[in-house]
C-alpha cells in the first residue's frame, strides 16, 4: 500500500500544525480526512 506512505507524513504534519485544536487524535484524523478529500478534488493541490 503505497498510499499510506504518502499520507502518513501528511497526517503527522497536520497533527503538528493542528493537534492542539482537537480533543483527541480521532477528531484530528477525521478533520484531516475531510481536508484531504477536498484537496483530492482540487487538482491545483498536486
Amino acid at each position: 500500500m503505497k498510499d499510506i506512505e504518502i499520507i502518513m507524513p501528511k497526517i503527522d504534519k497536520f497533527m503538528k500544525e493542528n493537534g492542539d485544536k482537537f480533543k483527541n487524535k480521532d477528531d484530528a484524523i477525521q478533520a484531516f480526512i475531510k481536508q484531504y478529500n477536498q484537496e483530492l478534488n482540487d487538482p491545483s493541490f498536486f
